[in-house]
């Protein structure tokens, strides 16, 4: 399994517990539908192209 992920998973645990929300594309550089062509998207939780604004 890649780091990224495990520290992703890892983190979206914490979040959830806490009761914060745990999809990425609300926080992510790419949360545009002409710049991100995921299907997962808006309420994507693992992402190999997220990143922060």
């Amino acid at each position: 399994m890649n780091w990224r992920i495990r520290i992703q998973d890892f983190w979206l645990s914490v979040r959830k517990a806490l009761g914060f929300n745990v999809y990425l594309c609300g926080s992510c550089r790419y949360n545009n539908p002409r710049d991100c062509r995921h299907r997962k998207r808006p309420n994507a939780i693992h992402c190999e192209d997220f990143r922060r604004k």
